[in-house]
């Protein structure tokens, strides 16, 4: 899915429902896998299209990232979701892949702890019947352990490349009531619909791993 070099759509299919892609050597990449039901959907395909390389203009590291698209069978009101697959990752090794992908402007990553500086200078919030303590480990999401230069591992196999030998990065699903999406917004959006484009954009931010788990420590904290 996406789009060339010159902005023109790829639309040709490898038989897969998997549109042909070029773009330049050491570019940001997003390789779709699309289901079979959005597959039949050439105008939600085209969404995501544009979704994709809105994300391929602002990411710089060389690596391709892997995304399976679907539609499902989500809650009321619940437009989709993403589900990112994690690695596990030492913090002091994530701390100094962090540090070695710096550019010159962003030095000030430098200054982030280690993990024995860390420890020493939090406060963990005090729950005696389910104590805190902190994980010399770290879940990231495949997608940042490739953009840091860390291995992926073996990872998930994408369940919709035609051949099944494409390892996805993270699985994204809409609801399949299209009734509360609107596909073009060229033309604005409709009243009582939600821009598909934008929510796609969403998603990709979180398999991209732009997630956070603040909200599972409030939650714990009841």
């Amino acid at each position: 899915a996406g789009f060339d070099p010159r902005g023109v759509p790829q639309n040709d299919t490898n038989n897969g429902g998997r549109p042909v892609r070029t773009r330049p050597a050491n570019s940001f990449t997003i390789d779709v896998n699309f289901g079979p039901t959005i597959s039949a959907n050439p105008v939600a395909m085209a969404a995501v299209d544009v979704a994709v390389n809105l994300w391929e203009q602002i990411i710089e590291d060389p690596i391709t990232v892997v995304l399976d698209f679907e539609f499902g069978p989500l809650g009321p009101g619940v437009l989709g979701g993403a589900l990112p697959d994690v690695i596990d990752a030492g913090f002091n090794s994530v701390r100094r892949a962090i540090i070695n992908d710096a550019r010159p402007h962003e030095t000030i990553v430098e200054q982030l702890p280690d993990l024995v500086t860390f420890t020493q200078n939090v406060t963990l919030p005090q729950d005696p019947l389910a104590p805190f303590d902190i994980d010399p480990m770290m879940s990231i999401t495949r997608a940042n352990a490739k953009a840091l230069g860390l291995s992926p591992g073996p990872g998930v196999p994408s369940q919709y490349h035609p051949t099944g030998l494409e390892t996805r990065d993270a699985d994204v699903v809409f609801n399949a009531d299209l009734t509360l999406f609107d596909f073009n917004r060229k033309d604005g959006v409709l009243p009582n619909r939600v821009d598909f484009i934008g929510t796609v954009v969403h998603e990709i931010g979180h398999a991209l791993g732009f997630i956070s788990a603040v909200d599972d420590v409030d939650a714990a904290l009841g």
